[in-house]
């Protein structure tokens, strides 16, 4: 498995990113919802757009890199003015 250490590491993955790794990403960089398909647990042969790599995900579970909207060290840091939510916390519950 490829460590992932920027953005286009990603482009550099066999096939590059599969439709449902471009979605999240784009839903990441704009802090918005990723939901794919109908929002149910795919099936076990679902197609690449609902196939999210495990190196895509680590890579946006640590903060990505640092030009990234809220990568790099920034990404720690509360998301909310008032300091309640983590953006961690947030994209963790995104994934569950």
């Amino acid at each position: 498995m490829p460590v992932i250490t920027k953005r286009a590491d990603i482009d550099k993955l066999p096939g590059g990113p599969t439709p449902a790794e471009a979605a999240l990403l784009a839903a990441c960089a704009a802090g918005e919802e990723c939901v794919l398909g109908d929002g149910e647990l795919p099936p076990e042969d679902a197609g690449p757009d609902r196939v999210i790599r495990a190196e895509v995900l680590r890579y946006l579970i640590l903060g990505g890199s640092a030009g990234w909207r809220g990568g790099g060290s920034d990404f720690l840091e509360p998301m909310c003015r008032d300091g309640s939510t983590c953006r961690t916390k947030q994209l963790a519950e995104r994934l569950i």
